[in-house]
């Protein structure tokens, strides 16, 4: 032994183990597949491709719908850099439904987070966005059915109706999942995943390698009154329009900052309570949750989904705990720290812009 260690002994006890952040940064296709895969070495439910080439390696075909979701999503520069393929099975000897599936592949691989079917069968559809609904995951559909531009009974009108949301509908005339369907749902997806959850709002943004189309004045009105998206031309710009939104109305960058802090919150208060011998059922104890719940809230300021402080320098969120001597006793008795509430503000788009001027000689 050092004789050093016999004047100094010190261990250092790593705390570098945290909870896993549930991952709101990447994109899933759910393809249906025969039994018998297409390839043997894909017996997974689901599985994370780099770029096409290995996609190629592992035997789908350029025609494939999931090699085509993949190359409009690798196509945007910047990308997040991984796509997801899940498997739903079917076959002679049946055949899952979608939220069998859909159940199966989150079990399994819980990397993903926005995601599309590869069906266009309208009950399909809306079974997949039923099962996102439930499951907190973002569902992105890109549709060429009239219905959605000129009359009703459509996916888009749908998931308005339902006021899902974690389903949104992009209107594309070349959407029919055939060769020359650009699938710009996941070209979107594939640009808007590279920003933090907050960050960006997902309305006028320019898509690569998907074109736009003409659409009367009418059917642009329709598509907005079911809360759907469309790409077009403006002022000789290629833009997402509509207003960037879910069934509901609601901002998809809303929806998907919202599911991240809720995650974020959770995920660091577990980590706080976990890595200590105990957090103690004092005021002391109460307030270090406190202030996790701060700094998680904090993060979402900096990434943009929160406001910023006001111009007196107070922050747009306040975290309120209750007094240890306030908490029941049988509260204490189970453990059960309950009464923390946070208030906060989003910091919003703006997507619009009014202005009225009056020029004079």
């Amino acid at each position: 032994m050092p004789l050093i260690d016999e004047y100094v002994e010190i261990n250092i006890t790593r705390q570098t183990a945290v909870a896993t952040v549930a991952s709101f940064d990447n994109a899933m296709i759910a393809a249906e597949f025969l039994k018998a895969s297409i390839t043997p070495s894909f017996d997974e439910r689901v599985r994370p491709y780099s770029d096409l080439a290995e996609m190629l390696t592992a035997g789908f075909l350029i025609t494939d719908p999931a090699y085509l979701a993949a190359k409009a999503f690798f196509s945007q520069n910047p990308n997040p850099g991984i796509f997801y393929i899940g498997r739903k099975l079917t076959g002679v000897d049946g055949s899952e439904t979608w939220e069998v599936a859909l159940t199966a592949m989150k079990e399994e691989n819980n990397e993903w987070y926005i995601f599309s079917i590869d069906s266009k069968v309208l009950a399909d559809l809306e079974d997949a966005a039923d099962w996102s609904e439930s499951n907190k995951r973002l569902m992105i559909i890109s549709d060429d059915d009239p219905n959605i531009v000129d009359s009703i009974g459509d996916i888009a009108e749908y998931i308005n109706t339902q006021n899902y949301d974690r389903s949104t509908v992009m209107y594309h005339p070349d959407a029919d999942g055939g060769v020359d369907d650009p699938y710009i749902h996941y070209a979107w997806a594939g640009l808007m995943l590279t920003y933090e959850p907050g960050e960006a709002n997902w309305l006028h943004k320019t898509l690569s390698a998907v074109s736009t189309y003409k659409l009367t004045t009418a059917q642009r009105a329709t598509i907005e009154g079911k809360k759907g998206n469309y790409y077009s031309e403006i002022a000789g710009l290629n833009k997402t329009l509509g207003d960037g939104t879910v069934g509901s109305g609601e901002y998809i960058d809303i929806i998907r900052f919202t599911d991240w802090l809720e995650a974020h919150i959770q995920t660091l208060v577990y980590t706080f309570i976990g890595q200590l011998p105990k957090v103690p059922f004092t005021d002391p104890g109460i307030q270090g949750i406190k202030a996790i719940v701060d700094n998680a809230l904090q993060d979402g300021v900096d990434v943009g989904g929160l406001a910023p402080p006001d111009n007196d320098g107070n922050p747009s969120y306040k975290t309120i705990v209750p007094l240890s001597a306030d908490v029941s006793v049988i509260d204490k008795a189970n453990r059960i720290l309950n009464d923390i509430k946070f208030t906060a503000i989003y910091a919003g788009a703006i997507n619009r812009v009014d202005i009225n001027g009056t020029i004079s000689v």
